[in-house]
């Protein structure tokens, strides 16, 4: 018989967080356990509070769909039983990691993957200071193991002081009225 367990977890951040349309210090986690025979698997989710997910809202609907999943629902079951989201992202996690730890298997491997390796990615450093945001971005390159000069970073406020860097502006976080004027303004200084 397989067990649900679900839980909440809050993880602080090092430093605020800081983007447009605010601030964060925390991220809320919901935690996801099932438990079947030897094996656990485990999975979390992050709630977007800006699309109306919640800890809350997800805790429940992992309650709605738990005798289904202790009957042993499957991951193609959870698209008919759940909507998107943080409870839904969790369990399918939690499954797939029973999954491979019962078959002694990796995930990519029962996928037929090739073994994951590092690979470039993006992030966003924090809203601030120009100078704190050069800083920011060139502790980030470093601990990537590149030389700053070549990676990607964020230059809003003075993109001369970071000469060959990619300059990138998150429209989707800008108020109206507030950010766009002086988006506009560095953009038009970058042609």
């Amino acid at each position: 018989m397989r067990r649900l367990e679900a839980g909440t977890a809050c993880f602080e951040t090092r430093a605020p967080f800081v983007i447009a349309r605010g601030a964060k210090t925390h991220v809320d986690v919901v935690d996801v356990t099932l438990a079947e025979g030897a094996h656990r698997g485990r999975g979390e989710g992050t709630p977007i509070y800006y699309l109306g997910d919640t800890c809350a809202a997800a805790l429940a609907a992992l309650e709605a769909v738990r005798p289904a999943v202790e009957a042993g629902a499957s991951r193609a079951d959870l698209l008919d039983l759940m909507p998107a989201g943080a409870a839904r992202n969790a369990l399918d996690s939690a499954l797939w990691d029973l999954e491979a730890r019962a078959s002694g298997m990796p995930v990519w491997q029962r996928l037929g993957l090739p073994r994951p390796r590092p690979m470039l990615t993006a992030f966003t450093i924090s809203l601030g200071d120009p100078a704190d945001m050069e800083r920011q971005a060139r502790a980030a390159a470093s601990r990537a193991g590149a030389d700053p000069s070549e990676r990607p970073a964020v230059a809003v406020e003075s993109p001369a002081r970071l000469p060959g860097w990619f300059t990138y502006a998150g429209f989707q976080n800008l108020f109206v009225g507030h950010g766009w004027p002086t988006l506009l303004n560095l953009l038009g200084q970058q042609s």
